[in-house]
């Protein structure tokens, strides 16, 4: 998570110009209502050959009280419909996710590549249409059938076989003269890794449009100052980490080769944050954290799914500030995270992007903007102090940031993402 800094610290930094869808739906349809709804997909496994069954899991939650049918399509790379099932009548309560299971087996003829799979939520009898997710998740196909496949070979040796000559980042690139890796250089750095988190799939494989990333770089503080005059590392910000196939421990590892930050750091780091959820297994919703009164005014401004709401359905005042796989945390005035939402939670490789441009902020203090806090005990080239930062960077050595520093490097010492059942 990444802390507000206090007032007269951002008043310092401000003064020194820094800051910190039966329906035969084959095309796009346009929503009728104003309901609002969260809906992803995922594939069990996530890779199978032609004559092979996976399970395809739906995640549907409403913003209020309602019934809906429900209907999980899959679609070839062509764009033809090969799988669909709906369900009608179906009650949901506010906030609360319901799951719909579809057992799907490859056609034998199917050929290679990432099929689709989306969400049509519609009031019952197919009579409106209440939202629809044309990419809620993936399934990937490989070319050999099922009954040819055979033996399966042995596992790839350590090191992984999805780029040749992979090379995981074990050590933190020095500052003199540092600039973060290219996308395209730190993907080739990637080392295959299964995915042990598959509710994180359409997470991961969303990146950033460019007109997201416009409005990102766009968006200032609460003091009007430039996102990139805080932090000039933004300007690297693009979530170009993920993609179609990418699973959680790859997009860890590509953030940690292009900001030059040990991997294993930064995967002991998410375990402590979110145990690598983007999304809560138990909810459906991204992973939440930091339950903080900011108002019902700017409690309005945040996520349907992390305001909190009274029996009622009427605003607490409460919301859910930090989300996704590193609990970034926003504010919509600008005082953190700025310019963040929605992608902190709509992209994984967005959200560790961002998360590696801060720490990596405060390990090279670039262009002297973090020694302008004017924290004596701050220097640059402080690695374990620089992950500490992310939860807390004032002042600098502070208690918070030392206590954090050490339940992650508790989980660099035990690796549960190396354990069974992780």
């Amino acid at each position: 998570m990444e802390k507000k800094l206090p007032l007269f610290v951002v008043l310092i930094l401000a003064a020194c110009g820094a800051g910190v869808g039966g329906s035969n739906v084959d095309a796009t349809p346009q929503a009728l209502t104003n309901l609002t709804w969260i809906t992803w997909a995922y594939a069990s496994p996530d890779t199978a050959a032609p004559g092979a069954t996976v399970n395809v899991t739906a995640s549907v939650t409403a913003s209020a009280d309602t019934s809906a049918l429900v209907d999980v399509e899959i679609y070839s790379p062509s764009g033809a419909k090969v799988g669909q099932r709906a369900w009608d009548g179906q009650a949901f309560s506010a906030h609360s996710a319901r799951t719909f299971s579809l057992p799907w087996t490859v056609p034998a003829s199917a050929g290679a590549g990432t099929y689709t799979l989306k969400i049509g939520v519609f009031k019952p009898g197919w009579s409106e249409l209440f939202d629809w997710e044309g990419n809620a998740g993936i399934v990937k196909v490989t070319g050999q059938s099922a009954q040819d496949a055979g033996t399966p070979p042995p596992p790839p040796p350590d090191g992984g076989v999805g780029n040749p000559g992979c090379s995981e980042q074990t050590a933190w690139r020095g500052t003199a003269g540092f600039a973060p890796l290219s996308d395209v250089a730190a993907r080739a750095r990637v080392c295959t890794k299964g995915e042990n988190r598959p509710r994180n799939v359409t997470a991961n494989a969303y990146v950033p449009s460019p007109a997201e990333l416009s409005a990102f770089l766009s968006a200032t503080d609460q003091y009007g100052g430039s996102n990139a005059s805080g932090n000039p590392y933004v300007t690297h910000v693009t979530g170009g980490c993920g993609g179609a196939g990418m699973t959680t421990d790859e997009i860890i590892q590509c953030t940690a080769a292009k900001w030059g930050i040990p991997a294993d750091w930064l995967r002991a780091e998410y375990v402590v944050e979110s145990s690598w959820e983007q999304v809560d297994p138990r909810t459906g919703k991204p992973a939440m954290g930091d339950r903080n009164y900011v108002g019902t005014a700017a409690a309005a401004k945040y996520p349907d799914f992390s305001r909190e709401t009274d029996a009622n359905g009427n605003l607490t005042g409460y919301v859910w500030q930090s989300l996704g796989l590193t609990q970034v945390r926003y504010n919509p005035n600008g005082s953190v995270g700025t310019g963040t939402e929605p992608l902190r939670w709509k992209s994984s490789a967005f959200n560790a992007d961002y998360q590696g441009s801060v720490v990596r902020y405060y390990y090279d203090d670039p262009q002297g903007t973090r020694s302008n806090w004017g924290d004596p005990s701050y220097h640059a080239g402080q690695d374990w102090w620089s992950i500490g930062g992310w939860f807390n960077p004032y002042p600098w050595q502070n208690s918070g940031q030392a206590s954090y520093i050490s339940s992650v490097q508790a989980k660099l010492a035990s690796r549960p993402w190396e354990q069974s059942g992780f």
